[in-house]
């Protein structure tokens, strides 16, 4: 059984966070405060400034980025700590999944080899607004509820040629990729290069992907503002 730990102040938490994670670290295992404590821990973050000194603020951000797959929300003067945080977690040699790397790339505007040439992230309002794009397809828990709510995806339209850059890389999470596609296709100015790749085979798909590319194309067509007749032939291609 887990052993309950009480802290007396929000310090002592995110002291104890970043110590268990930094020897999580060295032992290659999973920290024992997160698991019971994140409920917590996120509600401090915000506030970990306040609490911590700048270099063990920089510390709990990497930790967090390292254990999450989320960007904590921190007031604007915070932005510096976080890139350097950012920074400090790709360092690190450790896995990380497809979808972790694309969020953080989308959100960030780079990665360990890579840089999106829509530019660096300069501010928290632009880490606020990313966060939002990549977590609207997680409003629904099915590919068919997403396509039930195409029209939800248009309002993300103008982050277009960003998703388009880092789609490659999230094809790993079903829900992420097939959500953040919609807002490619949707798109006037990614629409025609998402289906030119189709067409011209750059994206290898199984059975199943064809099966759900038509599907979301179905999905689109009552939408499309322009080029409705190459979504026809892209499924008539499918069928």
């Amino acid at each position: 059984m887990a052993r309950i730990v009480v802290y007396d102040s929000p310090e002592a938490l995110l002291s104890a966070f970043i110590d268990s994670e930094e020897q999580a670290l060295l032992d290659q295992v999973q920290g024992d405060v997160f698991p019971l404590e994140h409920y917590s821990i996120r509600k401090l973050l915000p506030k970990a400034h306040r609490y911590l000194s700048r270099e063990d603020a920089v510390r709990c951000y990497c930790h967090w980025l390292r254990v999450t797959t989320s960007i904590p929300l921190l007031p604007d003067g915070e932005f510096p700590c976080l890139i350097e945080a950012y920074e400090r977690f790709l360092t690190l040699d450790e896995y990380v999944s497809e979808y972790k790397r694309s969020y953080y790339l989308f959100c960030f505007g780079y990665g360990r080899d890579v840089s999106l040439t829509s530019g660096k992230t300069t501010n928290m309002a632009q880490v606020k607004d990313y966060r939002k794009v990549m977590e609207h397809p997680f409003k629904y828990t099915s590919l068919p509820g997403q396509r039930a709510k195409v029209q939800g995806f248009k309002q993300f339209t103008p982050y277009a040629e960003r998703i388009y850059e880092i789609l490659p890389f999230c094809r790993d999470d079903m829900l992420a990729y097939w959500g953040l596609l919609l807002i490619v296709l949707l798109s006037s100015s990614t629409q025609n290069r998402m289906l030119d790749d189709f067409f011209n085979g750059k994206w290898a798909l199984g059975a199943d992907e064809y099966t759900r590319l038509q599907q979301t194309v179905e999905a689109i067509l009552p939408f499309c503002e322009s080029d409705e007749h190459r979504f026809a032939d892209l499924l008539a291609r499918l069928a």
